[in-house]
């Protein structure tokens, strides 16, 4: 049998014995409405589990990286505001809030995206 399969950017075949047997993810589950998204990542942040709060782990000489995937290929599909979004727009302003400089943020993300 031929099954398709994503690999990073790109579709595979692959040849299945006929007896094989695919299992697919469940439908994804009711998630938060977009609009409560900041008020939950700055409780996330301001209240994690098992761990300090952020402020209490950031100061002006702290160097913070942020990474995140790309959104090239989106499973299961999202509609905006894209998550990683909201968490920048939400989280980039509480580290200069808790004195850490912007020239010492860095983001980074694979970026593997192909023009097409």
């Amino acid at each position: 049998m031929d099954y398709l399969a994503y690999s990073g950017n790109s579709i595979v075949r692959a040849k299945l014995p006929g007896a094989s047997d695919i299992y697919y993810a469940p439908p994804p589950i009711e998630g938060l409405a977009p609009a409560s998204y900041p008020d939950h990542i700055r409780r996330a942040v301001e209240q994690p589990l098992d761990s300090p709060p952020l402020r209490q782990l950031v100061n002006a000489t702290s160097k913070v990286l942020i990474a995140f995937d790309d959104n090239c290929q989106p499973f299961p599909l999202t509609a905006p505001p894209d998550f990683r979004q909201s968490v920048l727009e939400t989280l980039l302003p509480l580290l200069a809030e808790y004195g850490v400089q912007r020239e010492n943020i860095q983001l980074i993300s694979p970026s593997r995206c192909t023009a097409r």
